[in-house]
């Protein structure tokens, strides 16, 4: 690839680019044993109802937009392996799709996941390597929010599908497994950060329960930050310990699914 200015970027045999600047670099990312851990957990379902919901958010969203060329563009900042963008495609048809993550991990697993989606190594906090009002739709699940940036990119009309998690979601793993707690005043804050260059159209809580066994919740907890902190065999006995043998625990899935529109005037 070749930018303007006539840098030029390698496309990775894995199908990906990498755009990240040393500034960057440093930055931890998912690993692959999380990204792993991450599938295993969706393979497992118990994210299910997180990934129906962006599904049914972008096809309620698409179809009735204008959109600005003739397929819709959908981006994924902070993508992962790429289960939300490939749900937000379900509904869509024609459109055309990219995923953008810290880790090439997530950016390998993406693009075995959605072939022909682009897969971009960026961090998505820093100026994104999009041309102005570019994007119909762009999704931040589980990720951060770069707002002004997104203003950018988003055009006049689009949509961006914002997913956080409520203050009971994974909860009853939270003090067990020595996770990170959300905050009780999250969607709040989400809602004040993009109100300024943002209509809110709607906010959804999802909320659900699934029994799972301690192989999931080593798992569960793997796949986040916590495992930057603990190593597996450590997060695999706590598991062990808090559901022992063939038990099963239940556990809280609950999340607020908010749909913005770029403002007009913005």
């Amino acid at each position: 690839m070749r930018c303007a200015q006539g840098h030029t970027y390698d496309i990775a045999k894995q199908g990906y680019v990498s755009l990240l600047g040393g500034r960057s670099g440093s930055l931890k990312s998912d690993t692959a044993d999380m990204v792993s851990a991450r599938l295993r957990v969706h393979d497992a379902g118990v994210l299910d109802p997180v990934v129906n919901a962006v599904a049914q958010a972008a096809a309620a969203l698409v179809p009735g937009m204008q959109v600005h060329t003739d397929a819709p563009v959908i981006i994924d900042l902070g993508a992962g392996p790429g289960h939300y963008l490939s749900a937000a495609l379900g509904g869509v048809e024609h459109s055309r799709r990219v995923g953008v993550d810290l880790s090439k991990y997530c950016a390998r697993a993406l693009t075995r996941r959605i072939p022909g989606a682009g897969a971009v190594v960026a961090d998505v906090w820093r100026d994104l390597p999009f041309v102005d009002d570019c994007a119909d739709v762009v999704l931040s699940v589980f990720a951060p929010r770069n707002v002004d940036e997104t203003a950018r990119i988003l055009r006049r009309g689009g949509r961006w599908i914002i997913v956080t998690p409520q203050p009971d979601h994974l909860g009853e793993l939270i003090e067990p497994m020595s996770m990170l707690s959300v905050a009780a005043d999250k969607s709040d804050a989400v809602s004040a950060a993009v109100g300024e260059r943002f209509d809110i159209v709607e906010h959804t809580v999802i909320r659900d329960r699934r029994d799972v066994p301690a192989s999931t919740i080593a798992d569960l907890v793997s796949m986040g930050p916590t495992a930057f902190h603990r190593d597996r065999d450590e997060i695999e006995r706590a598991a062990h310990a808090f559901a022992p043998g063939s038990s099963t625990t239940p556990v809280t899935v609950a999340v607020t699914v908010t749909v913005c529109q770029a403002s007009v005037d913005r």
